[in-house]
């Protein structure tokens, strides 16, 4: 091979190498920081995708199915059930961060006046706990009817029982 320099070969192959190891770590960086993922398809348009563990629990579940180790009912019934918890705690996860910058504005920025309304039960809970105990005016005692005794009645000599005679 006539004109091609071993050396140079492989300095071009290192750097399209390091070029491509750079890409591939910007493009996870990207993903590891993305908080939702979709994909631009030709016809459809853009399709929202679940996150990367998401799609980990969902071919595990797959290939469980396929290779017959669990039903395909099970298999659906744990992809639903896991689909539903993401969700949930991803709202979770975005409650969590409003009120936080609602309580603490990030630095830079002046602290504004903000109302937060308390909708949980469990922060209900909490602000009752820490709000200063009310007492309630006090109601005047309600009197108890007292019992009554029954009164026995006397038998009188009229209605005194009699003895059954017995025929023998």
């Amino acid at each position: 091979m006539a004109g091609t320099d071993p050396q140079s070969e492989w300095d071009t192959n290192m750097f399209l190498t390091k070029n491509l190891i750079a890409a591939q770590r910007a493009a996870s960086e990207r993903v590891a920081q993305g908080k939702t993922y979709s994909v631009e398809l030709p016809i459809v348009g853009r399709v929202p995708v679940p996150r990367p563990e998401q799609l980990a629990i969902y071919a595990a579940l797959g290939g469980l199915a396929v290779l017959e180790l669990i039903d395909w009912p099970v298999a659906l019934a744990m992809g639903v059930g896991s689909a539903l918890v993401s969700r949930h705690l991803s709202e979770l996860e975005n409650r969590e961060d409003e009120l936080a910058e609602a309580i603490e504005p990030p630095p830079g920025e002046a602290p504004r006046a903000a109302t937060v309304t308390v909708t949980s039960a469990s922060a209900r809970k909490a602000a009752a706990r820490e709000a200063p105990a009310k007492k309630a005016p006090a109601k005047p005692a309600a009197k108890k009817p007292v019992a009554k005794k029954p009164v026995a009645k006397k038998a009188s000599a009229k209605t005194a029982p009699r003895k059954a005679a017995s025929t023998e």
